[in-house]
């Protein structure tokens, strides 16, 4: 009984220590699965970031070969000189070929204009539009930003466009101007198809005149190519914008993607500010990525363990075994990372630039061999760990900061690395001679990236350009000096001339007064008939050449601007017919038939009326002297569809041969040889005609077919004409009817 009891006992216990066993080795079984479970996790949420993360240098790179492209482009325009359709084209053609990657929807110059300078563009027809709007025209303000010259065409940026007319330009503009040299990203707007697109300035000038090259991207497509063909499966990227402008509180607009996170998805977050354009990358990181993390650890462990743990003849060798196991797909999931750590590594000591990245306590993390080459090559001391003002040391002992004390000098330069910020860059020049140009990122839990790049050719290239640059400017200078004594010279002939004429004609005025009041009094009193006959071809031939000296005056007057307008409200039908009544005689009978075909209720124009008569008489005598007799000379008036007044003079004469037009215009200028010609007159008629013309506002055009007649049109722009005068009351709406 006693040993029943003690084997009863035993068995008691052995049931208590097996249930206690059991339930500890339960306990620890599902204590060790969570722990593997949240390593896998951990494993498999490092390799996304580290995935992000290249992602996101991807994207970086591409601003900044954005950046460098444009800034080229701007420095090819400076020194070209020229914003010319052709030229720019051809710039904007080759830059393309600079890089592949990058890809602009257009390429713009814009002047800076004061307001006093657009006003003078303006008047001279240079009409500013607002962006977006051609038949708009740009609001005033105190500086407007005209676009010369644009490439590719663009529905959006035309030339005569003003810039400062789109806020997201004029922020973009103002921030390159206090920037020189910089290139400035802006805040992103809806273009003309709907989609966001941004601006990208950096300024320049074309010749003495200042002002921006701009371009413009869609936001979306140059996002969205960073991930294409690059991103994992089960990454996706939304981008979010915020518009640091509107305060405390920015404005988000989502770009890519919806603003919510989908469900069941890990979201990294990577902010990227350049210049106004402040952007969040939200990598969202599925299931899908590479699987998941790996459960079936997990669940082996969890589920093996647990049926294990119960079934205690095999507890021990089953654990054991697990053990072993377990360990080894530690060591394999180590020397994974330690793979992956090398490819990075290997990554980035295969890229031409150098890479440190560097801890909030500014402590150096992890470098690329290039590194090594701007740092003057330091010894083993490096390693994961070591302080930024130990590697200041180094470099001072090296003679990269001139002479002092390297303690010093690298607490002064400690402390201005980290005064400029995270977010900054500089240049500096190794002893060799070689530049050197270092940007800083920012990470988001403190710490910084920091780029090396040796710019050494590319500043060189720059020095070249900007020679050649200056040669040429000294080449133009040169020349606009010549071209403005040749321009001062050709003006005193001119002025003296005008002088010649006038006094010739003034001079001979009084004389041929005298002649054809004395031939007059001789054909009225004389009896003989051919003493009157005489009489009256001496008076004929005086007031012919009265009127070409007066003519002569008139346009001697006009070049030397003394000429002056009365002006006053015209009504074309009565200038006409006053016209037809002086040229009557000659049109009578033998000559052509006179037409006026006025339109009507046609409004005044405001002219001088002996001018606008002087000009029709000048036009019509011409259309006689060139016409048959039976033919027919018509005068028209109209407005167009923009409210100018259009005078027409049309003939059915001999007309004009097409490399004949360019010159009868000039003073003096005859169509036919002055020995063969068979019409009179020395060819003032149409130059006098068209300086009056142009005197009030118009242009004078001349269109003509040998053997068909010739038309001459007057356009006077709608500021000249007047309102149409109200029709007469009907007899009922009259007052007392």
């Amino acid at each position: 009984m006693l040993k029943f009891i003690i084997r009863n006992r035993a068995f008691t216990i052995t049931i208590a220590v097996a249930v206690a066993l059991t339930c500890a080795l339960l306990a620890a079984v599902w204590h060790t699965s969570d722990r593997i479970e949240a390593t896998e996790q951990a494993a498999w949420v490092g390799r996304a970031k580290a995935e992000t993360a290249r992602l996101t240098d991807q994207l970086i790179s591409n601003i900044y070969k954005t950046e460098v492209n444009l800034r080229a482009i701007s420095e090819r325009f400076r020194a070209t000189g020229s914003a010319t359709p052709e030229t720019f084209g051809a710039l904007i053609a080759e830059a393309k070929k600079w890089d592949p990657d990058v890809r602009f929807l257009a390429v713009a110059f814009a002047e800076r204009l004061t307001s006093d300078e657009r006003a003078a563009v303006e008047a001279q027809g240079g009409v500013l539009t607002t962006l977006g709007s051609p038949n708009r025209r740009a609001p005033e303000a105190d500086r407007s930003y005209a676009v010369r010259a644009v490439a590719p065409p663009n529905p959006l940026i035309r030339v005569g466009t003003d810039l400062a007319s789109h806020p997201a330009f004029l922020a973009t503009i103002k921030t390159a101007e206090r920037l020189p040299g910089t290139t400035i990203i802006g805040p992103s707007f809806n273009g003309t198809e709907g989609d966001r697109e941004f601006p990208i300035a950096v300024l320049s000038s074309l010749g003495e005149a200042p002002g921006v090259v701009v371009a413009t991207l869609k936001l979306e497509p140059f996002f969205a190519a960073t991930t294409q063909g690059q991103a994992s499966s089960g990454i996706g990227l939304r981008l979010i914008e915020y518009d640091a402008r509107a305060g405390t509180d920015p404005l988000r607009t989502a770009v890519i993607g919806d603003m919510e996170a989908p469900e069941g998805v890990r979201t990294e977050v990577i902010r990227i500010s350049r210049g106004l354009a402040s952007w969040a990358l939200y990598w969202d990181i599925s299931e899908e990525f590479q699987g998941g993390p790996n459960k079936n650890i997990e669940y082996i462990t969890r589920y093996g363990g647990s049926i294990l743990a119960v079934l205690l003849p095999a507890i021990l060798a089953y654990l054991a075994i697990q053990s072993l196991r377990f360990k080894s797909q530690v060591r394999e999931k180590t020397a994974e990372l330690s793979r992956s750590a090398m490819i990075i590594q290997l990554t980035m000591d295969t890229i031409d630039q150098g890479f440190a990245v560097w801890n909030a306590d500014h402590r150096l993390v992890v470098w690329s061999k290039r590194c090594l080459e701007f740092w003057y090559q330091p010894g083993p001391w490096l390693t994961a760990g070591t302080h930024m003002r130990d590697i200041f040391v180094h470099l001072a002992n090296q003679g990269a900061f001139g002479e002092g004390d390297p303690e010093d000098i690298a607490q002064v330069e400690l402390a201005r690395v980290v005064g400029a910020g995270p977010q900054s860059e500089e240049r500096f020049t190794m002893t060799d001679g070689r530049r050197v140009h270092v940007r800083r990122f920012p990470l988001d839990r403190g710490g910084h990236i920091a780029v090396y790049t040796d710019v050494t050719a590319q500043e060189k290239a720059i020095e070249e350009v900007s020679h050649a640059r200056d040669e040429m400017e000294d080449m133009v200078r040169d020349r606009t000096r010549d071209l403005i004594v040749a321009r001062d010279k050709a003006e005193q002939a001119s002025h003296a001339k005008t002088r010649l004429l006038a006094n010739v004609s003034h001079e001979l005025r009084t004389p041929l007064n005298a002649i054809i009041g004395f031939s007059e009094m001789i054909g009225m009193r004389s009896n003989d008939d051919a003493v009157a006959e005489y009489a009256k071809n001496i008076k004929l031939a005086g007031e012919d050449l009265l009127s070409v000296v007066c003519d002569l005056l008139e346009i001697s007057r006009v070049e030397s601007g003394v000429a002056e307008l009365d002006i006053e409200d015209v009504d074309i039908r009565d200038a006409v017919d006053g016209v037809f009544v002086l040229v009557s005689g000659a049109a009578r009978g033998s000559g052509p038939t006179l037409v006026s075909s006025v339109a009507e209720n046609l409004p005044p124009l405001r002219a001088d009326p002996l001018r606008l008569k002087q000009i029709l008489l000048n036009l019509i005598d011409n259309a006689i002297k060139f016409s048959a007799e039976d033919s027919v000379t018509e005068v028209s008036a109209s407005l167009d569809h923009d409210g100018d007044m259009i005078i027409r003079v049309r003939d059915r004469g001999i007309g004009i041969q097409p490399e004949d037009l360019p010159r009868i215009l000039e003073p003096f200028a005859q169509v036919q040889d002055i020995m063969s010609r068979t019409h009179e007159g020395i060819g003032l008629g149409l130059p006098l005609a068209r300086s009056l013309t142009e005197m009030m506002e118009g242009k004078l055009s001349i269109a003509s077919v040998p053997g068909e007649g010739t038309t001459v049109t007057l356009v006077f722009p709608a500021t000249r004409v007047g309102r149409r005068a109200a029709p007469p009351p009907a007899e009922a709406d009259r007052p007392g009817a």
